[in-house]
């Protein structure tokens, strides 16, 4: 998923997680070096009690080949990268400066040479340039193999590579945003990289795209195409900060077998009134790549429009996730928006729902998700955050995609194991059921403290910060996990660590029984930090 930088009931179709591996901590080898064109990364690889697993199904980020995704989070100044069947841990780091702060601020992943490994894509848009200096970011392109992520293999790209169009400049963040999928339905996962910081012309941070197609080596330069709102067919034109390509999916909206991307302009402000709407486009695959011809667009208001007392703000702020949540044969574009004002509501947050077809994009009054929707807990509050993080995929194993919307900044109140009252910005996730006639919420919210869910609500946790879709055990639904970067780590009562210096904690939610309710684990930063890698605010981008 690709994540923004700067920083009583439980979930139904949830059965308990098993718990990451526990670092080493004994004997773990120094982090190594690595530099490709003039830019750095350290990588260090720590053991860890290994366990035979395997399993099957649909994969992402199988980066040793067993059956079952791993796990990929952002820290403060890196990555850290979990195996399901355990081994080892491998730690991605930054070299040092304002840049190291920002590696990791995208992650993705995909098979993009074919060879049945996934490769990790890690964004760093702070990254300095090795060739001009200046800030323009860069992205690091691990290969997956049977031992995991093959560090010696790794590779790099920014705008100064051979092959890359545009010109490296200042604040272009070039890897702000990621997403892979195979466009051409050549078998291969393809990557799409965003620039929401691109100047076009003389217009600062109108934002571009650049699409690489994949051979049978991995992501290929050849032929990579540059895309921005001054490229044909593409709707709108470069105004400043429009940040197009600022968030990015890539799913099958259609029935013709290539992959489509959709593309956010969080900044995007139709007739230059009033707070950014945003937009978001979707582009068609097809044999040859991205076909832009036809491109179809939704702008905020239209959602304005369709559900009276919802203002969209930054539209799909939140990030874009795809998935087939009503079985016929089409992915469902969703776009987390946690500004929208909501029944009068600051920032109360909203989901759009884009369905999928061969027409286009479909609004209705439907086509909004917030907590003004009939079934869904609780009501709209300002700061809440609803839609904050989305992930798609199928967690109650019924074969429908469900949707898992992240709510960080929503309030608990009298949460289990804490004091009676409130807790400020605690934050829930919510789980939407897919069916044949479209979304509906499913059991209540899930925070900490509640049945089976690991610690206790604490102010500032933000539990819901980041979600994702995987497979981590290979059997039943799909698996969800939720981050809480806020996490305190400290028992109830003991002063909480500064901002931004908090642990943080990821939880392993895997699917099931669509009837079974609840059922979590829990790792946090402090288990998985090592020597010469803290792991502060572990979980910030999944």
């Amino acid at each position: 998923m690709n994540r923004k930088y700067a920083a009583a009931a439980a979930m139904s179709g949830i059965v308990l997680a098993v718990p990451g591996p526990a670092v080493a901590h004994a004997a773990a080898p120094e982090a190594r070096t690595i530099t490709r064109d003039g830019a750095s990364i350290t990588f260090q690889r720590v053991a860890a009690p290994a366990t035979q697993r395997s399993g099957s199904g649909p994969v992402t980020s199988d980066f040793d080949g067993d059956g079952l995704d791993d796990i990929a989070a952002a820290a403060r100044g890196g990555v850290v990268v979990r195996y399901s069947s355990g081994g080892h841990v491998d730690y991605l780091g930054g070299t040092g400066g304002g840049d190291a702060l920002t590696l990791g601020a995208a992650i993705t992943s995909g098979d993009f040479d074919n060879d049945g490994y996934d490769d990790l894509v890690v964004g760093n848009p702070a990254e300095a340039d090795g060739t001009n200096r200046t800030v323009a970011g860069g992205l690091w392109i691990f290969p997956g193999s049977a031992d995991g992520l093959r560090a010696s293999a790794v590779r790099h790209l920014n705008q100064s590579s051979a092959g890359v169009p545009g010109d490296a400049e200042a604040g272009d963040e070039f890897g702000g945003a990621l997403a892979a999928g195979d466009i051409n339905g050549d078998g291969r996962a393809d990557l799409a990289v965003g620039l929401p910081g691109e100047t076009i012309g003389t217009v600062p941070d109108a934002g571009g795209l650049v699409m690489f197609l994949s051979d049978a080596r991995g992501i290929s330069t050849t032929g990579a195409r540059w895309l921005d709102q001054g490229t044909a067919y593409v709707p709108g034109s470069p105004t400043p900060w429009d940040r197009f390509g600022d968030r990015l999916a890539i799913g099958h909206f259609n029935h013709d077998g290539y992959g489509d991307l959709a593309i956010a302009s969080t900044g995007e402000n139709e007739g230059g009134t009033g707070a950014s709407r945003g937009m978001v486009n979707l582009i068609l695959g097809a044999g040859t790549g991205l076909n832009v011809i036809g491109v179809f667009s939704v702008e905020g208001d239209d959602f304005g429009t369709a559900a009276p007392g919802v203002r969209p703000v930054r539209l799909g702020y939140g990030g874009l996730t795809m998935a087939d949540t009503d079985k016929d044969g089409a992915d469902e574009l969703f776009a987390g928006t946690p500004e929208a004002v909501v029944a009068g509501a600051d920032r109360a947050g909203m989901v759009a729902v884009l369905k999928g077809g061969n027409d286009g994009f479909f609004v209705t009054p439907s086509s909004v998700l917030t907590r003004a929707t009939a079934g869904v807990p609780d009501d709209p509050r300002a700061g809440d955050g609803f839609g904050a993080a989305v992930a798609a995929g199928d967690v109650t194993g019924d074969g429908l995609g469900d949707l898992v919307v992240g709510v960080p900044g929503q309030d608990v109140v009298d949460a289990p194991g804490a004091p009676r009252g409130t807790v400020a910005d605690a934050g829930v996730t919510s789980l939407f059921r897919g069916t044949a006639t479209g979304l509906v919420p499913h059991g209540g919210d899930i925070s900490q403290g509640y049945e089976y869910v690991d610690g206790v609500a604490e102010p500032g946790d933000r539990f819901g910060h980041d979600v994702r879709v995987l497979n981590l055990d290979g059997r039943d639904g799909l698996d969800a996990i939720v981050s809480s970067p806020g996490e305190h780590g400290t028992d109830l009562g003991a002063p909480a660590p500064p901002p931004g210096d908090t642990p943080g904690a990821i939880y392993e939610c895997l699917g099931g029984d669509p009837n079974f309710m609840y059922g979590i684990g829990c790792t946090t930063g402090t288990e998985v930090a090592t020597p010469g890698f803290a792991a502060t605010v572990y979980g910030y981008v999944l």
